[in-house]
């Protein structure tokens, strides 16, 4: 059992937010840390919708630097600009678990292996994508080794591990929040939906509403950042290719 652990959070945002308020109910000691601290809101709630800020041990309390955090938190997770991020460590206590959290895993992989390979680095890394679900399932990488000490410490924070590998996750990431990633970017303007002025003249399909409610939604509930690591995703382009030879095949179109 790690329940007398120490939780570090560096960068509470959207994500942020949602696993200090999960944490703060099983630990009593969460740390956060972001450049650009936020309060968390009383009505949050952590990626189980049950735990509130009122059913923590005691609240998240703020660190101001990053080295502190890393320092003071036995298991860290990085949940914000994860690869900015984690370009900024140099060091990790042996007894440490670091969690990097990315809507692209293999990101976080590559971040993974180059920051196992600096002198400094001395503890356990672990590469995770929270899938916000009404399961709460979290799927764990294994391309690293074990896994053990991660699906512990997820199951103490009443969520749902499932093992898999970075690949795998990225096709099923592609597929899926890639796709919406990458229709939002198409159809949400500077100003807005594009389609928002058809929306209110009436002239929209009930599937073109769909769309339109899909963007207002993801507008809402995505950070920049998590846009930005979607889009990033290497399975996204040979999807968008398919995507391309179905339309041409249906255009008749042919290539030489």
């Amino acid at each position: 059992m790690s329940r007398f652990e120490t939780i570090g959070i560096a960068g509470v945002g959207d994500l942020g937010a949602q696993m200090a308020v999960q944490a703060a109910a099983f630990y009593p000691v969460v740390r956060g840390f972001d450049i650009v601290p936020r309060p968390i809101a009383p009505d949050a709630t952590g990626i189980d919708k049950l735990m509130t800020q009122a059913r923590a041990i005691n609240p998240m309390e703020w660190v101001d630097d990053l080295d502190k955090l890393l320092d003071t938190s036995s298991i860290i997770h990085v949940t914000g600009r994860t690869k900015e991020t984690a370009a900024d460590i140099t060091h990790l206590p042996e007894d440490s678990l670091l969690v990097l959290h990315s809507s692209a895993m293999s990101e976080s992989l590559e971040e993974a292996k180059r920051l196992r390979g600096l002198p400094k680095v001395a503890g356990e890394i672990a590469i995770v994508h929270c899938t916000m679900n009404d399961l709460r399932t979290v799927s764990v990488a294994d391309d690293l080794g074990p896994t053990d000490r991660i699906q512990q410490h997820l199951l103490e924070l009443r969520l749902n591990p499932v093992v898999t590998n970075t690949d795998a996750e990225d096709r099923l990431a592609a597929r899926s929040q890639g796709l919406a990633a990458l229709i939002h970017q198409v159809v949400q303007g500077p100003t807005g939906s594009l389609l928002a002025i058809d929306a209110a003249a009436g002239l929209l399909t009930p599937s073109g509403n769909d769309v339109h409610e899909l963007v207002q939604r993801r507008e809402l509930n995505w950070t920049a950042g998590t846009r930005a690591s979607l889009l990033r995703n290497p399975h996204l382009l040979p999807l968008i290719d398919r995507m391309r030879r179905i339309v041409e095949e249906a255009q008749g179109i042919q290539h030489e």
